[in-house]
């Protein structure tokens, strides 16, 4: 009956669910999203809108984030890489 759910793991909070409904993650080290080829992807039931993979074929071949458009998940392509 708290404000907040918190997450941790050796005493190290890890995140935190808040009273407005948010998922914040920012004290832990990242964020690992399911991996799927597309065969994988297109076969998945049960999927919500909004729902976020890591496709590892998905962009011509290439590895890409897709969200479920509620028919079916479209791709994110991926840009250059990160540099300073």
């Amino acid at each position: 009956d708290t404000s907040t759910i918190v997450f941790s793991v050796a005493e190290s909070n890890v995140g935190t669910f808040t009273t407005a409904g948010v998922f914040n993650i920012s004290a832990g080290h990242s964020l690992q999203l399911p991996v799927y080829t597309v065969a994988n992807a297109t076969a998945l039931s049960n999927v919500a809108t909004g729902q976020l993979i890591y496709v590892s074929n998905g962009d011509g071949g290439n590895p890409c984030l897709a969200v479920y458009s509620g028919g079916s998940f479209k791709r994110i392509a991926l840009g250059a890489t990160i540099s300073t």
